[in-house]
Formats: C-alpha cells, sequence, structure tokens
C-alpha cells in the first residue's frame, strides 16, 4: 500500500469517526503524496474530498480551489459519469461555502442532469433538493 493511499485511509477513517479536521488534514497529505508520484486521478479525488470537507468546515475560499484543482486535472483525463457528477456536486457545495449561490445553482444542475443520465437516485435526490432551496424548480 503506498503512503498516499494510507493517508487517504486515515482520512477515510478520521471522517467516519466525525474529526473533519483530522480527515482534511490526512486528505491533504494524501494529495501532497499524489502529486509527489503524478498520480493525477489520486490527486483529483482526494482534493474532492479535501473539497468537500473544507465547504463543510466553512473555508469556502480552500474549497474552491481545491475544486478548481480537480477540475483542471479531470478536464485532462476525462473521468467516468459518476466521478464527474460527484465533481460537480462538490463543486456546488464549495459555491455554497464561498456563498456563491448563483454558481452553485450551474453546479447542482449539471450533477442533477449527470446522476439522472446515469441513474443515481440519491444523487437525483440531493440534487433536487439542493435546487429547491436555491429556489430553482
Amino acid at each position: 500500500m503506498s503512503e498516499a493511499v494510507e493517508w487517504t485511509e486515515r482520512g477515510r477513517l478520521a471522517r467516519r469517526d466525525g474529526d473533519d479536521q483530522e480527515a482534511l488534514r490526512c486528505y491533504q497529505q494524501a494529495a501532497m503524496l499524489y502529486e509527489a508520484v503524478d498520480d493525477r486521478t489520486g490527486l483529483a479525488h482526494t482534493l474532492r474530498h479535501c473539497s468537500e470537507l473544507q465547504a463543510k468546515l466553512g473555508d469556502g475560499a480552500g474549497a474552491l480551489e481545491s475544486i478548481a484543482r480537480a477540475y483542471e486535472i479531470y478536464e485532462a483525463n476525462e473521468p467516468a459519469p459518476l466521478e464527474m457528477a460527484n465533481t460537480f456536486r462538490i463543486g456546488a457545495l464549495a459555491h455554497e461555502a464561498a456563498r456563491e449561490p448563483w454558481k452553485a445553482e450551474r453546479e447542482w444542475l449539471n450533477a442533477l442532469q449527470l446522476y439522472t443520465e446515469i441513474g443515481v437516485q440519491a444523487g437525483v435526490d440531493e440534487a433536487t433538493a439542493r435546487l429547491k432551496r436555491l429556489g430553482v424548480g
């Protein structure tokens, strides 16, 4: 098991245990390690986790920075539809945390479209609910 994967697992366990601050620290460490070995897929996925936690912890600017880096990587690598739908979801959360509801709306609409296309009902339900809260639909 690579060191980056070990840090990712530590982050997952900290998150499961409700320690979001420690989870973020672990994911940030994993991201540095993925970047050091040029594992773009691992880096993008881990940056998504960082962004989601940063948004949850109220760091909108950090969340936007992390998700922007993930988007850059995905633009060059064409991720699977579920991976992209989840990225739109986290982008929406980042924009909400940064108090940019008009940008969050766009991300939720993109996520909703992909979740619908691939049949992920939980994603459809969450995106629909978030859009309603934003006054859409």
